[in-house]
């Protein structure tokens, strides 16, 4: 079984951050692909699919959690997550400029 790391940023209350709790963020594109953050401490990992974790960053200024992937070929995801509103966008920047993205749906679990 992964082990799976759980960030402080996608805490959304004071009182989740404050107990250190797990907690999972995980998306979807309307065309269906899907990814799911997860971190503990300042370690933030992206998982695509049934992919295998990567190295993420994530910060947290109230409501925004964003999310920021650098892919080993250069590619550059972002994301950003209202943890008022639930509502989200992300967008892959390509290595050739060409960017691809648009609204997520997202679900918020500890």
């Amino acid at each position: 079984m992964k082990r799976l790391l759980v960030i402080m940023a996608l805490m959304a209350t004071p009182a989740v951050a404050e107990s250190n709790a797990p907690a999972t963020l995980s998306c979807y594109f309307q065309t269906g692909e899907n990814f799911t953050v997860v971190g503990s401490g300042g370690t933030t990992m992206i998982q695509w699919g049934n992919n295998g974790f990567r190295a993420a960053a994530s910060a947290y200024e109230e409501p925004w959690l964003t999310v920021v992937e650098r892919a080993e070929n250069g590619n550059l995801f972002k994301m950003a997550f209202n943890v008022r509103t639930k509502s989200a966008f992300g967008e892959t920047t390509f290595t050739d400029g060409h960017k691809n993205g648009g609204p997520l749906w997202c679900v918020f679990k500890q």
